[in-house]
């Protein structure tokens, strides 16, 4: 539709301005695939600076479902398509110019990539250990990482921090039958502002909780 889908919003007096319609994403590099689908726009973030944002176009077409990573500037202009195999899940910002983010690419897969902002360039973190989806970002100082997976057939979800290098587990996180699909409980992991610790949110004493992890030895 030509309805708005993104605003800007200006925090210190509350006003507002619509930036892009659905038909913007549409009309950008149009795939045939895009042809009478359902199209939804999702997780808007927002670069280090505030002068780029990243978001994920998705389309859906019968049981087919198709996503791919756009980049733009703050006021809507300069969009870039920055990925787009058919899958681009959770994503975060390392600066200005690069972001992580769990994505296919027709040339190694499913995994974590790390993408320079406005190119094609790209590389694959952790492709020996770590190909699962989860919700990755860097420490306050940028020097680690934190990810985590979706529970596996035992009901086990897992929380990994690394850096670009090497990731290693800090915690292994049961999830019970009864918090499953739209009552699941993602792991959703944070840093502390000073990056010695990391909060989840889990399901695994039968409520949901905030619980708290120390990894201030992990990231040395």
């Amino acid at each position: 539709p030509e309805d708005t889908c993104i605003w800007y919003v200006n925090l210190e007096n509350g006003r507002t301005k619509e930036i892009l319609k659905y038909t913007d994403f549409y009309n950008f590099e149009t795939r045939q695939e895009m042809m009478d689908a359902e199209h939804k726009i999702n997780h808007i973030m927002i670069n280090p600076s505030g002068n780029r944002f990243m978001v994920l176009h998705r389309w859906l077409k019968g049981n087919q479902k198709f996503t791919r990573l756009l980049t733009v500037n703050i006021d809507g202009t300069g969009m870039y398509n920055l990925s787009d195999d058919n899958m681009t899940s959770h994503c975060c910002w390392k600066n200005d110019d690069e972001i992580l983010g769990y994505a296919r690419k027709q040339s190694s897969g499913n995994g974590y990539y790390l993408m320079k902002d406005k190119s094609q360039k790209f590389k694959q973190l952790w492709s020996e250990v770590l190909t699962i989806d989860g919700h990755p970002s860097y420490s306050p100082d940028g020097k680690h990482i934190v990810t985590d997976t979706y529970p596996n057939r035992a009901r086990i979800g897992t929380v990994y921090v690394g850096n670009e290098d090497k990731i290693e587990k800090v915690a292994r996180v049961y999830a019970p039958f009864k918090y499953d699909n739209d009552f699941r409980c993602d792991l959703h992991p944070r840093w502390s502002r000073n990056g010695n610790k990391i909060s989840i949110d889990s399901t695994f004493e039968g409520k949901r909780c905030l619980y708290i992890i120390d990894i201030e030895h992990s990231c040395k």
